[in-house]
């Protein structure tokens, strides 16, 4: 993952969108702030978006199942 975009520029774009899926309680409160780079071991690239996947219970209820979020990988690649 750390050969293909910046970590600082994933991890600030990961917490705020954790963040709000927090404010939505979609997942775990906290999660946000817990979660480092080298938590990140489950992704695909799609065209031109990068997919984390996180497993069920990872970062949300097991209600929830598999979360995946997505990013436009030009706005998290190496500058």
């Amino acid at each position: 993952l750390s050969d293909v975009v910046d970590e600082d520029l994933l991890m600030q774009e990961l917490r705020a969108k954790l963040l709000a899926m927090e404010e939505d309680m979609y997942v775990f409160s906290g999660v946000s702030e817990e979660i480092s780079f080298s938590d990140l071991n489950n992704f695909f690239i799609d065209g031109n978006n990068l997919v984390l996947i996180f497993s069920k219970y990872e970062i949300a209820p097991g209600a929830v199942g598999i979360v995946s979020i997505k990013f436009d990988i030009s706005a998290v690649e190496p500058r």
